[in-house]
């Protein structure tokens, strides 16, 4: 069996065992929420900052001028963080581990410096950044590489559980199922069509990498 799958399982696993899952997945939160921020700023609104919380759920609080920015901040969430999953396993197979390995660090840098305020917000970034900085300045190749594997699979794993999760509450609580309400209430389309469209692309996403 291809390596890659072990770290996969493990990052399956980790998403269910409480303290491993708020050490690890809140990486998953982070790329999400960077890709509300990102689509704000790319569609003129605003980000006030972002909130990443133990419990593996985060908050982007931005502005938007019109529906249709409004709508692109909200779909981008999901869609980035499995755009990121699909980009990461894209560099992986072609042997690109350093560049995506500078590729977290500078959204995760970049992320801490413009836009995460929170106490644990602040202090798992600060973590993750320590972590890659140690394996750097010790030129601890190894380890590096399963830190790249293991957060890849991470993203993975995680973007398709969460849009799974998102999907289940748009149909059982339509009003409280985070993104996919905000555009029911822009857009007048049931949210649970919404979670259907996030966790699709998810699964889609999962097939492109497999392929």
């Amino acid at each position: 069996m291809d390596p890659i799958y072990y770290y996969l399982i493990a990052a399956a696993v980790v998403a269910f065992i409480p303290l491993l899952r708020t050490l690890f997945c809140s990486f998953h939160t982070l790329v999400h929420e960077a890709g509300h921020a990102i689509a704000a700023l790319l569609t003129s609104g605003k980000v006030y900052k972002i909130s990443l919380f133990p419990n593996t759920e985060g908050l982007a609080y931005t502005s938007y001028r019109s529906i249709l920015s409004g709508v692109i901040i909200y779909y981008s969430g999901y869609t980035f963080s499995t755009l990121a999953a699909i980009l990461s396993f894209y560099l992986i197979f072609n042997g690109e581990l350093t560049l995506l390995y500078y590729f977290f660090i500078l959204l995760a840098l970049c992320s801490l410096v413009f836009w995460v305020r929170n106490f644990y917000g602040v202090f798992w970034v600060l973590f993750f950044l320590g972590s890659a900085v140690y394996m750097e300045y010790y030129q601890l190749d190894t380890l590096r590489e399963m830190f790249i594997l293991f957060f890849s699979s991470i993203l993975l794993v995680q973007s398709i559980l969460s849009s799974f999760q998102i999907f289940i509450m748009s149909i059982t609580t339509p009003r409280h199922a985070g993104d996919a309400t905000g555009l029911a209430e822009l857009t007048y389309i049931p949210a649970f069509i919404w979670g259907t469209l996030f966790f699709g692309q998810s699964l889609a996403g999962a097939y492109i990498i497999f392929q």
